[in-house]
């Protein structure tokens, strides 16, 4: 079994990623909420892995914290969940805040995700409160278990940027909103992008770098759209989210993806509800 790769992103998408391990190329599936926390391709990354194996199947699913993991496997353990929703439960919400959420039985904020119903979400509770008020309790030890440190020299990890772009366990990603990096979830080539924008440029040099700053614009709200239905979102629900994220590209603000889908997934999961609990108790 697998249980943790690093190495370089090579693709991501809200679908699954590539990262690449001494040559060897694994495509892993992620939940939202760790696509959130990863760097952008070609930065290194280590994620911690569950081996899902089936008679016709072997599939491998990734996690930014050893605690995600575990939460993941917990969902496993219930009756009728399956790795498509458990994946899905752990779109809106972090490890931490399912587990807090089945802990305080926030109803609201389960039927809000995707796939979820009212008997669900009490079966999740019945059935899984015990598990996490275990695991919420050991979590200072799950955050202190990443396995590695730096990078060694000559590995796939030493391919991490200078700026010290590799994701440690237990710390914040520096990919998690705080940097201006391209509006996707997957980096596009913008070198010349801008690059004519000298008093001398041309009225077709202009033309270009327009279209292709709509092309981009456009290609990072699909972007949004197709992680946000990967979860398993309807179109009616995450029109508002789209339209916003949108409204933002098209003034020219410094959006970027992850910050988006994180934001998004806030609104659509019910999540502001629990902070508002949170705000108003005495």
């Amino acid at each position: 079994m697998i249980g943790f790769l690093r190495g370089v992103l090579i693709e991501k998408t809200p679908e699954a990623l590539l990262l690449d391990v001494g040559g060897v190329g694994y495509e892993i599936t992620v939940p939202a909420s760790s696509l959130c926390a990863l760097p952008p391709e070609g930065h290194a990354a280590h994620l911690y892995i569950h081996t899902h194996v089936r008679e016709d199947a072997l599939r491998l699913f990734g996690f930014a914290t050893l605690f995600d993991r575990k939460v993941f496997e917990a969902l496993l353990s219930v009756n009728s969940v399956g790795p498509k929703l458990a994946v899905g439960l752990l779109g809106p919400l972090d490890g931490v805040e399912l587990c807090r959420a089945l802990v305080e039985a926030s109803v609201p904020v389960l039927v809000s995700i995707p796939g979820v119903g009212a008997k669900t979400a009490e079966r999740l509770i019945l059935e899984l409160k015990p598990k996490c008020i275990k695991l919420l309790a050991l979590r200072p030890l799950y955050e202190k278990s990443a396995p590695f440190g730096a990078a060694s020299a000559g590995s796939a990890g030493s391919a991490a940027s200078a700026d010290g772009g590799s994701f440690v366990e237990g710390k914040r990603s520096p990919w998690d909103g705080t940097h201006d990096a391209d509006a996707t979830l997957f980096p596009v080539d913008h070198a010349s992008l801008g690059a004519s924008s000298s008093k001398g440029s041309s009225k077709v040099e202009r033309e270009a770098r327009d279209l292709e700053e709509r092309l981009h614009s456009r290609r990072a709200v699909e972007d949004l759209r197709s992680a946000l239905e990967n979860i398993g979102y309807k179109e009616k629900q995450i029109e508002g989210v789209l339209r916003e994220f949108e409204g933002k590209l098209k003034a020219g603000e410094p959006v970027v993806l992850e910050v988006a889908l994180r934001d998004a997934l806030r609104k659509l999961s019910g999540h502001l509800f629990k902070e508002t609990k949170e705000r108003d108790a005495p």
